[in-house]
């Protein structure tokens, strides 16, 4: 894929996951091109994550039950729930 960009972003529609090289180089307000810095990464994006509804971020429940719902996604085969009184014991 190739593509001038405007400013410091680039996107594509629905990049597939794979390995990839990245190649990026300026152009000056003249045209002229310089160096290219490349970067080889791989993009893992499928299956997209669900969306939390319930609880809300920041709301509480209370009681000996509590309800959770997230989004359905149409390629999870099935769904992975950890739970911790704190973020960063996940």
């Amino acid at each position: 894929m190739d593509g001038v960009f405007a400013g410091p972003a680039a996107k594509w529609a629905d990049l597939p996951d794979g390995r990839y090289v990245l190649r990026v180089r300026a152009i000056d307000a003249g045209g002229l091109e310089g160096v290219n810095a490349e970067r080889a990464f791989t993009l893992k994006a499928r299956p997209e994550p669900p969306f939390v509804s319930a609880p809300l971020s920041g709301h509480k429940v209370y009681g000996p039950e509590a309800r959770l719902r997230w989004s359905a996604s149409s390629s999870a085969q099935s769904y992975r729930l950890q739970l911790s009184p704190k973020p960063e014991l996940l």
